[in-house]
């Protein structure tokens, strides 16, 4: 099988984090020896290389597709990509594959609307359209009127259990070195500082635990992981809630890195804002590491965390209840945080890498 893999997100060495599922999802089909060429794009923060970039990208979309004859294109992303095909759908027949994500439904910003329209026109001319869970599935449905028998569940690539399983919490602590001891409480968040992320929820619920007398510099520690447009106000929001003692921020990390990360947390904590959260692969891999997630009773994570069984779930945006959860987990026994770590990595089987391929063979070959 020749497959075509497009992609406008695909990681680099400056942003490692950026795209990282197609780059397995390339992996997967290159271990079931589909033959994959690519046409992808990475991160770049200039505008003005961003519009040349996308100017190349695009040509070598149309040579690519009009030129040479493939099993599948299959395209990560609508959005911008779904303007090329808005043409090339019209100048040859192919078999076409969208795969949906985030804000190719819910559009975070003013292109994304733009682009909508366009997505909606394309996806009526695709094989097959795949998304990462069963909580997108109904969305698109919904929102595309697209009838659910063309539609394909699969999760992002999956958990690659290589990287993300249960490891030494002290040896972990060890390896990131930045001053962890082994009686910390230490509470993890890993993603982009971005509006919407949810990270400012955190930082509130730091200051209430810090004003209430729960938790002191000493014992307790709050790391973020991650780069975004809203690092300045992340900082400065520290600053203002006096809470720097409490708080370590770090750079994105590559994720062969990320499970040292995530085993070094004794709870990680995932507060999305967004509708268009289409799976939430970060609270996946925490749970695969063994790692309770405390998550927004929101999106694609209210369908995988179940309260008391592999983490807990607090209203939407609300830093008193997330405060309450961070309190209640803190004062659980060591057997029943043993309990809830085992019931993770049970809890996430299905998402690991070695089970999924069967999946997406499925959906390829169907």
């Amino acid at each position: 099988m020749k497959m075509l893999l497009i992609s406008n997100m695909y990681p680099s060495k400056k942003y490692p984090s950026y795209g990282t599922f197609v780059k397995n999802f390339i992996e997967i089909c290159n271990d079931r020896n589909i033959d994959v060429e690519t046409v992808v794009l990475t991160k770049n923060s200039n505008f003005i290389s961003k519009i040349i970039n996308y100017v190349k990208y695009y040509f070598k979309i149309f040579f690519f597709v009009l030129t040479k004859n493939y099993d599948i294109v299959y395209v990560h992303y609508a959005g911008q990509n779904s303007l090329p095909f808005l043409f090339l759908t019209k100048l040859k027949q192919f078999n076409l594959v969208f795969n949906l994500h985030g804000s190719d439904v819910f559009p975070e910003k003013a292109i994304h609307k733009f682009f909508l329209k366009i997505t909606n026109q394309v996806l009526k001319k695709c094989r097959k359209i795949v998304v990462p869970s069963d909580y997108y599935k109904e969305c698109v449905s919904g929102i595309f009127k697209v009838e659910k028998e063309k539609i394909y569940i699969f999760p992002s690539s999956g958990i690659n259990e290589e990287v993300f399983h249960p490891k030494s919490k002290i040896k972990c602590r060890e390896s990131v070195n930045i001053n962890l001891s082994p009686a910390m409480k230490v509470v993890g968040y890993i993603g982009r500082i971005d509006n919407g992320k949810g990270w400012d929820v955190i930082l509130n619920s730091i200051f209430k635990l810090k004003h209430k007398g729960i938790i002191n510099a000493g014992n307790y520690k709050f790391i973020f992981i991650g780069d975004g447009r809203q690092n300045k106000q992340f900082d400065k929001m520290v600053k203002e809630l006096s809470i720097s003692e409490f708080v370590i921020k770090l750079p994105a990390v590559a994720q062969e890195k990320l499970g040292t990360y995530y085993n070094a947390f004794d709870v990680f904590c995932f507060p999305t804002l967004r509708k268009s959260e289409s799976l939430g692969l970060v609270g996946l891999e925490a749970l695969a590491c063994g790692i309770p997630v405390i998550a927004s009773n929101y999106a694609a994570p209210k369908y995988y965390i179940r309260d008391g069984h592999n983490g807990y779930k607090f209203n939407f945006g609300s830093s008193d209840d997330l405060s309450e959860k961070l309190q209640m987990f803190f004062n659980l026994s060591d057997e029943k945080v043993n309990e809830i770590k085992n019931n993770c990595v049970r809890s996430v089987i299905k998402y690991k890498k070695k089970y999924i391929k069967k999946m997406l063979m499925e959906i390829l070959l169907n």
